[in-house]
């Protein structure tokens, strides 16, 4: 009995004592936490880190809610697992090769990088494919890597490439195309050390970069020559890297003289125009059609290059763009030309394909269009792609000064 009252005063003196310390304070039960580590990836494809970050996560309010704590968050770069094995990851660069036409080869390059921890790869060619310059999304087109080799079918060009060997710089294997198997060697493109290319050419205060595709407008009108539009957009369609189109003052079909052509264009929705082309033809109602000629002026001075194409060097004299520069035409309009230039200054030449001034080519008559058009090619993409461009659309080209081409 005495133990019973003996715990129990005891008991009331320890509540009394607790009471009594802690009275006017109040205790906040401390919020449970936890570490919350997440894995964010990089944006950089051909990257393989990912970042680590643990972060302290606070539970708050009624336990339904959670915000992250603002305080120090640590990040750590680690390695990623992925698929791709050394060798592989030997691959990652640019390749180029070409498939041997006996006396030329067609270029075929390829670039790789990973891609969700797979080898893939975009792919260009040049004179497989007639529709331009071939290319495949790397996204969709993933490299058959199996056993130390590599494989890719590219469907627009008809072209199988299986590899045979693989060395850090060199790639060798066999290329089917055309009903023919035969060897075929990628070699590694070096990267470039230097930004800028010395071969860039400067027109008219205008930078015009090799790899760049330029849009090529090209002006079509109720009895425009055919050869005079159709010689240069062959040219540049079979050069590749140009985006052609024709232009027309309306949606319309136009009557060429035995043939009708439909612009892709209007003057109101075309791209703009790196280069203008304007052929001849029946030009004498263009000078009365003060939209087109409106048109001509203002597509030129935006352009870096125009060129026109037989007596379409009449209509530029009549726009006032010759001033001050050396001509020709076809030879029947000549005369024509000399008589304008009196009223002009600018100085009418004879005897020559074409006339460069920098911004303004002329060229003389009809099939002389396609000489310009190849002297544009070489002198923005060099001598060798305009005589791959001459050899495609079996032009026997003779340039009249091949020193002025890189």
């Amino acid at each position: 009995m005495f133990k019973k009252y003996l715990y129990s005063g005891l008991c009331i003196s320890l509540i009394s004592l607790i009471t009594a310390c802690t009275s006017g304070v109040s205790i906040t039960p401390k919020k449970p936490t936890f570490d919350l580590e997440t894995k964010v990836i990089s944006n950089d494809a051909n990257s393989k880190h990912v970042y680590s970050a643990n972060t302290q996560v606070v539970q708050t309010g009624n336990w339904s809610g959670q915000k992250v704590d603002n305080s120090e968050t640590k990040v750590t770069p680690f390695i990623k697992p992925t698929s791709s094995t050394p060798v592989e990851m030997e691959l990652i660069g640019a390749w180029e090769g070409g498939i041997s036409m006996g006396d030329h080869e067609h270029p075929l390059t390829f670039t790789t990088k990973v891609i969700n921890g797979k080898l893939s790869a975009s792919y260009s060619y040049w004179g497989m494919d007639t529709r331009g310059l071939g290319t495949s999304n790397e996204d969709d087109r993933t490299l058959d890597f199996r056993s130390g080799t590599i494989n890719f079918v590219l469907p627009d060009a008809g072209i199988k490439f299986t590899s045979h060997s693989i060395s850090k710089n060199k790639i060798n294997g066999t290329v089917e195309w055309m009903g023919l198997s035969q060897p075929m060697e990628f070699k590694r493109k070096p990267l470039s050390k230097a930004k800028g290319n010395k071969s860039d050419h400067l027109m008219a205060g205008h930078s015009m970069k090799k790899n760049k595709p330029l849009n090529i407008a090209v002006l079509v009108f109720d009895g425009v020559d055919v050869l005079d539009w159709a010689g240069p957009l062959e040219v540049f369609v079979n050069a590749h890297s140009f985006n052609v189109y024709t232009v027309g003052s309306t949606m319309k079909t136009f009557d060429g003289g035995g043939y009708q052509v439909t612009p892709k264009y209007t003057f109101e929705n075309m791209p703009k125009a790196d280069i203008l082309i304007v052929p001849g033809g029946s030009v004498a109602p263009l000078f009365h059609q003060a939209e087109t000629m409106a048109w001509i002026k203002t597509t030129s001075r935006q352009a870096k290059i125009t060129m026109s194409v037989c007596n379409a060097a009449n209509l530029l004299a009549g726009a006032s763009m010759l001033e001050g520069l050396n001509a020709t035409t076809h030879g029947s309009w000549l005369n024509w030309l000399d008589r304008q230039s009196s009223q002009q200054n600018f100085t009418v030449v004879r005897g020559g394909r074409f006339v460069d001034n920098g911004k303004i080519i002329t060229t003389a008559g009809v099939s002389s269009g396609i000489d310009g058009a190849l002297h544009v090619v070489a002198r923005l993409r060099g001598l060798a792609h305009a005589r791959m461009t001459a050899r495609m659309i079996e032009y026997n080209w003779q340039p009249e000064n091949i020193k002025q081409y890189k």
